[in-house]
């Protein structure tokens, strides 16, 4: 057990005691290595059913700021649909922005599928700030094409746009579009909602989803 600053999905800061690993949250590290104050935030989309109306919903997670020498560690949670996680250091009067060393630019993508921990250091001075993985690590691999990027645009095409009944109603059930939608890949989408459409009035809802998900 460790004393951790937790930021919650409402977006509130509390500190407690918090065995994260037997919780199912994931840890990203961030290390201050460099002579500047600095902070960590990550950004993510995920599928969020209990809004008013379901969609996909961003979320930007963030440590304090932190003086040199220190650490802190954000908690992860597991969300539905979840994106790769875009990652950006802030630092504190610096001269520039800080600029990460694989890539030369101010974010870099982590894998949303990354191990139980991953982590990120700022090093430099106020006038050449830079960031990397702790210990020069190489970037995690991802795919070019993520389904889950699919699954986010199929998400947009459905709902509202396309009709799941004979009688034209086009508000989905958050799940059952997560159904049609699941596994499907950018270069994908339009053929498995066309599928959809071709089923649906003789099969009906469900039976097409099955069907599309399936086999398109």
């Amino acid at each position: 057990m460790k004393t951790i600053s937790f930021l919650s999905l409402t977006c509130l800061l509390l500190s407690f005691n918090f065995d994260a690993n037997a919780n199912g949250f994931r840890e990203i590290t961030f290390k201050n290595r460099g002579a500047y104050n600095a902070s960590l935030e990550v950004t993510f989309t995920y599928l969020d059913r209990n809004a008013r109306t379901p969609g996909m919903k961003t979320e930007t997670l963030k440590t304090r700021e932190i003086i040199a020498g220190k650490e802190e560690v954000i908690y992860l949670a597991s969300y539905e649909s979840m994106s790769d996680i875009t990652v950006k250091v802030n630092g504190v009067l610096t001269v520039g922005t800080v600029k990460w060393d694989s890539t030369g630019k101010e974010t870099i993508t982590l894998d949303r599928r990354f191990d139980q921990r991953a982590c990120f250091e700022s090093k430099g001075t106020i006038f050449g700030p830079h960031a990397d993985f702790c210990g020069g690590g190489a970037p995690l691999n991802r795919k070019e094409e993520t389904t889950v990027q699919g699954e986010t645009a199929c998400f947009d095409k459905v709902q509202g746009k396309v009709a799941w009944s004979t009688n034209g109603d086009s508000t989905w059930n958050a799940a059952n579009i997560q159904s049609l939608c699941q596994g499907v890949t950018l270069t994908n989408i339009d053929k498995r909602i066309n599928c959809f459409r071709s089923q649906m009035p003789s099969q009906g809802w469900e039976r097409a989803i099955n069907f599309c998900s399936t086999n398109r």
